[in-house]
């Protein structure tokens, strides 16, 4: 019985049919790369034995994430949503999915709102937590340094995040390469524990933004090293 749903780059049009959400034995799907319009299907939140990978990036989907996505429990990597039309508030379910551990992508699309504190609860994550070129705001959960397991790409800049960033986001220290926090709206003095990330080589980024002092030693020395 098929358990897989392949369709990257067919050069499909349309919307997306609400029957997707009677396919509840597939465990990965990828539309990504077609032309695709109209909104995500609730219906899809039905998909529960979703375990490898959800990906919709790339299209032309618009409307709100719908909060069922956060049904898919079993999933563990690839959960892409980024460069689509999407707008709205990031649902929090998608806290829900603590089994994720590599690529969870939202970037370049309109979401706006507070990124929420559940996402703390995606604790296994190791790479690649994209979040940039949207209109998201207020500060930065400080559930963020759940992350602890992060090595690359932890990137939520070129957003409208205010206030100071949380010294919670020292605690991920195995950050090798990919930290950009810039480009927003933030505030205050940049903390201290940020220089925690010593592993840093390549890709470290917190410029563009309006701190009132001079980067503390420990942070610059990061960035004299990238």
């Amino acid at each position: 019985e098929k358990t897989l749903i392949q369709y990257y780059e067919k050069g499909y049009t349309g919307t997306i049919p609400t029957e997707f959400g009677k396919l509840t034995k597939i465990s990965a799907c990828t539309l990504a790369s077609n032309a695709l319009t109209g909104t995500l299907p609730t219906e899809m939140g039905r998909m529960t034995r979703m375990m490898s990978f959800f990906e919709v990036w790339a299209n032309h989907l618009t409307g709100t994430i719908p909060t069922e996505v956060g049904l898919m429990t079993k999933i563990t990597d690839e959960f892409q949503f980024f460069s689509n039309s999407f707008t709205g508030a990031v649902p929090s379910q998608i806290g829900m999915l603590s089994l994720m551990t590599h690529k969870l992508t939202f970037g370049y699309m309109s979401l706006n709102g507070e990124l929420p504190t559940q996402l703390g609860q995606l604790s296994l994550m190791q790479s690649i937590f994209q979040f940039p070129y949207n209109d998201l705001s207020s500060t930065l959960p400080t559930e963020l340094g759940n992350m602890v397991k992060m090595s690359s790409e932890f990137e939520v800049f070129a957003n409208d995040f205010t206030g100071v960033p949380p010294t919670e986001l020292g605690r991920l220290s195995e950050m090798v390469v990919d930290f950009y926090i810039s480009s927003c709206k933030m505030t205050g003095a940049l903390p201290t524990e940020i220089g925690n990330m010593v592993k840093i080589s390549t890709g470290f980024s917190v410029i563009k933004n309006d701190f009132c002092e001079d980067l503390p030693t420990e942070v610059a020395g990061l960035s004299s090293q990238v």
